[in-house]
């Protein structure tokens, strides 16, 4: 074998290797990293596939949730996704308080992933790889507010099975951020001059309460 040859075959070796995984690449914007991420290194035919938006903010930058409170806009994700394929909406952690003077605002900082559920067809063609595109929008504020985006893609195989990715704990947590539903055993709501009164029992025992406008 000539050394030509040994060099195209390792090379090709090297192209086949790195669509064992997934495909993705970060894009740097004003103040913030974002990358489209995944729970698993593959795609299942027929099973709905984890992914979302991750964004790493610069220390003390902020992105909005999906009521963003006295100003601020939400982030938002247009997914591009091939035929057969569809997204469902952001499945939003919940946020934490974002005092402006006096102003409340609700937004994440630091490290945050926006987790999709995706629809995959049955008929995915297991050895294939799947291209995921979305235009990701956000503001990201500090004492300035910035209008950010960036225009992101996510290659994954298409397998019989998949394994947890390297992001799989991100979304573990984002789905423990995620609020659920409570039985209530009562409720009621009131209006007292410029107030709202709610009252409520809930099943199980409340350890913390707080109060976001939705």
């Amino acid at each position: 074998m000539t050394f030509l040859v040994r060099t195209l075959l390792a090379a090709l070796l090297v192209v086949a290797a790195a669509f064992q995984g997934s495909v993705a690449q970060p894009v740097r914007v004003d103040h913030a990293e974002a990358e489209l991420v995944a729970a698993t290194d593959a795609i299942v035919p027929g099973q709905p596939l984890s992914a979302g938006l991750l964004i790493r903010h610069d220390p003390h930058w902020h992105t909005y949730w999906r009521v963003p409170g006295d100003s601020g806009l939400p982030t938002t994700i247009d997914w591009r996704l091939p035929a057969g394929f569809a997204a469902g909406p952001i499945e939003w952690p919940v946020p934490k308080r974002l005092p402006i003077g006096p102003l409340m605002n609700f937004g994440y900082e630091g490290e945050l992933l926006l987790p999709v559920r995706i629809t995959v067809p049955a008929d995915a063609a297991v050895g294939q790889t799947v291209q995921l595109k979305a235009r990701a929008d956000w503001l990201i504020c500090k004492d300035v507010c910035i209008p950010g985006g960036a225009d992101l893609q996510l290659i994954l195989p298409v397998r019989d099975a998949a394994a947890p990715s390297r992001h799989a704990a991100l979304f573990e947590a984002a789905q423990a951020r995620t609020p659920k539903p409570v039985t209530l055993d009562a409720a009621s709501a009131t209006i007292e001059d410029d107030r709202m009164r709610i009252a409520f029992r809930p099943q199980a025992a409340v350890e913390r309460l707080e109060f976001f406008p939705l």
